[in-house]
């Protein structure tokens, strides 16, 4: 484990709870990574539930650790007292025998936090993203809420993080501030390139072109977002207005963010099989078949950020 100072990069989304962010974030880690050139690489993904079954959860389990305290490494017999959830996070081959029965957090979701845990999953297998639940990711934070996961390597050993994320709705409120919604991740910069030295690999990555989709409807929202990520693995830099609202203040949103173009779909559209692309600088706009956008829009924008 690095004690010494090292460098992350990372993303946090603030201001949605749709379980549709935090699809879009670990998909966003997934790309990093393996554009990037690391290999052999999983995704583990859990949900420690919100402030309403957080409780049971843990009373749940701290009952299960009281009964193995002699089998439990000193510094979990502490933590077992203190923060039972770190206790799940122990990586000494004794602890982690003794709590392979360890009740799972996923047993303990209301149903709101089991709706969304389970939105996510089905997100990420729309992209094609395949994960593994781990009863292990698990956050010792009280601002920590639902959904938790980690990009693991085969080729560090034990300590096989090399990003690791999820939501923490509570962290702006236990700053001072008010009830807002935030989800992310953090990436070790030197455990990636630790990776890339011993695969004897170096892969540099392009900054292609920005395009922004906005989505009018929760099926809208979520068809786009399968859009958005078919289309960042074909090179383009595409961002979604998650702010919800009228077409005009998504239109300004994307704005903001500097959009060459956005994609617009609606109940209309979705109704006529099209998307509309609209030109932000001439405010030009065009449809494409639905069933097409994915192969127009490569091809006209894609590959190394030819365009505007």
């Amino acid at each position: 484990r690095l004690r010494q100072q090292f460098s992350q990069c990372g993303v946090e989304v603030l201001g949605s709870p749709d379980p549709a962010v935090d699809a879009e974030v670990i998909s966003l880690g997934s790309d990093l990574v393996g554009r990037l050139g690391l290999e052999d690489l999983s995704i583990k993904m859990n949900s420690v539930g919100c402030g309403g079954c957080q409780p049971a959860y843990r009373e749940v389990l701290e009952k299960y650790l009281s009964e193995r305290v002699g089998s439990l490494c000193e510094d979990c017999v502490r933590r077992a007292e203190r923060n039972p959830l770190r206790v799940l996070d122990c990586k000494r081959p004794e602890c982690r025998k003794s709590l392979e029965g360890a009740p799972a957090s996923t047993d303990s979701l209301c149903g709101g936090c089991r709706e969304h845990f389970d939105a996510v999953g089905r997100m990420l297998e729309s992209f094609e993203i395949p994960w593994q639940l781990d009863p292990r990711q698990v956050r010792g934070l009280d601002y920590y809420t639902r959904t938790t996961f980690e990009v693991t390597t085969g080729a560090l050993g034990a300590q096989d993080a090399v990003l690791a994320g999820g939501r923490y709705d509570g962290l702006v409120a236990s700053l001072g501030g008010g009830a807002v919604p935030a989800v992310g991740f953090a990436a070790g910069i030197d455990r990636m390139l630790l990776v890339l030295e011993k695969q004897g690999r170096e892969r540099p990555v392009d900054v292609p072109v920005l395009t922004c989709m906005v989505g009018l409807g929760r099926g809208c929202m979520e068809e786009l977002a399968g859009l958005a990520n078919r289309l960042r693995r074909r090179g383009l830099a595409v961002d979604i207005c998650y702010e919800g609202g009228t077409l005009k203040k998504q239109l300004r949103g994307a704005n903001r963010r500097g959009a060459a173009r956005v994609l617009i779909r609606g109940d209309e559209e979705t109704a006529r099989g099209v998307v509309v692309l609209k030109d932000m600088e001439t405010g030009e706009q065009e449809e494409l078949p639905w069933d097409g956008a994915e192969e127009a829009l490569a091809e006209r924008y894609g590959g190394g950020g030819g365009g505007d």
